[in-house]
């Protein structure tokens, strides 16, 4: 091996390893964060929140309505609803990156 290899060869090793050993040392990122493990759980327990929060908020509306003399709403009302604009939401998103 001439010196030229040898040289650009342990540069090389010197590179890699110095990025090894920043990402090791590094403590802004764990690795869950990095490759997203534990995120169903999260999502999940998530998901369970917002449908114990769906009802609660809608009980709420309907107390306020109740007082006001307005129909109440049911939580499928609610959904639908919430589901309808979602899509026009989605559906307006569409258009304007197409636009």
């Amino acid at each position: 091996m001439d010196t030229f290899s040898a040289i650009v060869l342990v540069g090389i090793v010197v590179v890699v390893g110095t990025f090894l050993l920043l990402g090791k040392l590094s403590t802004r990122r764990s690795v869950q964060d990095i490759t997203d493990k534990g995120d169903r759980e999260r999502w999940g327990e998530q998901a369970a929140i917002e449908e114990r929060d769906v009802g609660q908020m809608v009980e709420s509306q309907n107390e306020y309505r109740r007082r006001r003399g307005a129909p109440e709403q049911t939580e499928a009302e609610v959904r639908r609803r919430v589901g309808e604009e979602e899509i026009a939401r989605l559906d307006q998103a569409e258009r304007e990156d197409r636009g």
